[in-house]
């Protein structure tokens, strides 16, 4: 070697040092250019490196390149990912170690686990299992793709690479455990791993971002919104970053700082046709409407994903374009995978019918949507106050008790309570009467009014028959004992109302009239312009020598409850 040398000029060798540098640099900046989304940077990277030196490595990178993709579960883009690691692995007469690793993956995301492992320990054969890099790819193998994963394998070879490289520590092997333990939702072991990789690693900001998506998920917003903050002050280009500071904004409804987010997310992406559709599937979540259909209508010419008929759709529901929304959510069932078109997409449709006044298609849709267990939205309220706006209340109190219907026994206090108003509007008092009745056993006597409006229904359910039983009696008299002083101030007129009617009972079924004065003049303290009450008191208390008329009170005869 050192003949071999001297028989180079100096500047021969170094263009042959400066050249392995570059190489180094334009691997580690593909990589860079991978983990900050900007997928079709770093595939033209590793293309050109391909192109100019087509080594194994190079070739192991194209392909990876292509796996960590967003279109990697496409049979195609799998197919041209094992073209790439045959190449390379044919280039070692014995077989590339990293290649082979390669192929396993292809094989694993075609869900040929057999074939995969048989590749993995083909790997580590040939590397003699010393190899912590190989070992590591393994372990990343079975992460790498969201459609199908294994986390604990991926932990294991992590676990693994470490204890093989034992005095070189790599960064790598500590994010292929974070990104496991992320996927099994075990926020603090995967920020134990992400502690070391940051120790190790020269690319921070992607270190510094994962660890506020981590926090994110643990709903730890705090210590999300520094991470990420850190992450954009370590490199203000990781397009990553700036995504998760969307969510987080979406989280607090601030929803023009999470479309600002979105679009430095684009802005720092490739900008290319895979980067604008995740660019408004962010800004679609974060409500800028606007820019999700001048996007997706940008990507038309490159997109083959059907979702975009779903954010279109959706989008110009809210914009309150109801027939463009309808044809574009009929495209996407038509055009999407059947196990990904759920209840949601027949739900809006039913709500751009129902907004268009057409019930009859609307409930047709909204059926569809529930029977495919979709919870979403509570369209069957949205049917009861379309209803209730238009005065039919019968329909809206259906409604409402088809929303009690569809909660089995999750359903509530209010949930009855919107059943037993809507019949009171529409004059139906058993019906409410009955509604009621569930209302107060379901809140108990958290919500004194529930007292107040069983008493109503029963005051009124013997119409056009006079309520000769004062059968709400009991039940006004548990409103107004849960009433402190300031709330019967507060409620006034329906206090007096209460009292009024007790005044009746006391007259009519007790015949004690002190008692039914006692009553009025509570009325009359706590609205003491009162006309009934004011009527009453003037009844019972006659001109001098008169006597009462048993026949003359609450409204004009005995037995009427009247308030």
């Amino acid at each position: 070697m050192r003949k071999f040398l001297k028989t180079m000029s100096l500047a021969t060798i170094v263009t042959m040092v400066v050249g392995v540098q570059l190489f180094a640099q334009s691997i580690e900046s593909g990589l860079k250019d991978l983990e900050a989304e900007r997928y079709t940077a770093a595939n033209t990277t590793f293309t050109q490196l391909v192109s100019s030196s087509p080594t194994a490595e190079n070739l192991f990178y194209q392909g990876y390149t292509l796996l960590r993709s967003p279109e990697a579960n496409k049979a195609d883009i799998q197919s041209a990912a094992m073209v790439l690691f045959e190449k390379g692995n044919a280039i070692e007469k014995k077989g590339d170690p990293l290649n082979t690793v390669g192929m396993g993956m292809v094989k694993y995301a075609q869900k040929d686990f057999a074939g995969a492992k048989v590749m993995f320990e083909e790997a580590i054969k040939r590397s003699r299992g010393k190899d912590a890099d190989v070992i590591n790819r393994i372990g990343e193998a079975h992460i790498i793709f969201s459609f199908v994963n294994d986390p604990a394998e991926a932990i294991k070879y992590a676990d693994q690479a470490i204890e093989v490289s034992k005095t070189k520590d790599n960064p790598d092997y500590y994010l292929t455990k974070a990104n496991a333990y992320y996927i099994m939702n075990e926020g603090g072991d995967a920020m134990n791993a992400l502690q070391n990789a940051e120790r190790l690693t020269k690319d921070k900001a992607m270190v510094l971002a994962k660890m506020g998506q981590i926090w994110l998920q643990g709903r730890n917003y705090e210590d999300a919104k520094k991470r990420l903050d850190e992450a954009v002050a370590a490199d203000p280009t990781h397009a990553p970053a700036y995504k998760y500071l969307s969510s987080f904004y979406q989280i607090y409804q601030k929803f023009d700082k999470s479309a600002e987010m979105a679009d430095l997310y684009l802005q720092n992406s490739d900008g290319d046709c895979g980067a604008k559709l995740r660019y408004a599937q962010l800004a679609f979540i974060g409500k800028a409407y606007d820019k999700v259909l001048k996007t997706v209508d940008e990507i038309k010419s490159c997109n083959d994903d059907p979702i975009v008929y779903r954010l279109s759709g959706i989008s110009q529901f809210y914009k309150g374009n109801y027939n463009e929304s309808i044809e574009l959510m009929e495209t996407y069932i038509s055009k999407a995978d059947k196990e990904k078109v759920y209840g949601l997409d027949y739900g809006f449709e039913g709500r751009d019918y129902l907004a268009l006044g057409n019930t009859d298609k609307a409930m047709e849709y909204i059926e569809k949507a529930y029977a495919m267990k979709d919870t979403t939205y509570d369209y069957y309220t949205e049917f009861a106050e379309y209803f209730k706006e238009k005065r039919d209340y019968d329909k809206s109190a259906d409604m409402y008790q088809k929303v009690i219907e569809t909660k089995g026994k999750k359903a509530d206090g209010g949930d009855y309570a919107n059943v037993g108003i809507t019949y009171f509007s529409s004059k139906n008092y058993k019906k409410a009467d009955v509604a009621f009745d569930k209302v107060v056993v379901l809140y108990k006597d958290s919500w004194p009014a529930a007292y107040y409006y069983s008493a109503l229904a029963k005051q009124y359910k013997s119409l056009p028959e006079p309520d000769s039983t004062f059968a709400g009696a009991e039940r006004y008299e548990r409103y107004l004992s849960l009433l402190d002083e300031d709330n019967k101030v507060a409620s006034a007129a329906q206090v007096a109302s209460a009292y009024n009617y007790l005044a009746g009972k006391a007259f009519n079924i007790d015949n004690d009239t002190q008692k039914a004065m006692d009553h009025v003049d509570n009325a009359l303290k706590y609205d003491p312009s009162n006309a009934r009450a004011l009527d009453l008191k003037n009844t019972l208390m006659p001109s001098e020598g008169a006597a009462i008329d048993s026949t003359g009170i609450i409204p004009t005869q005995k037995g009427s409850s009247g308030n």
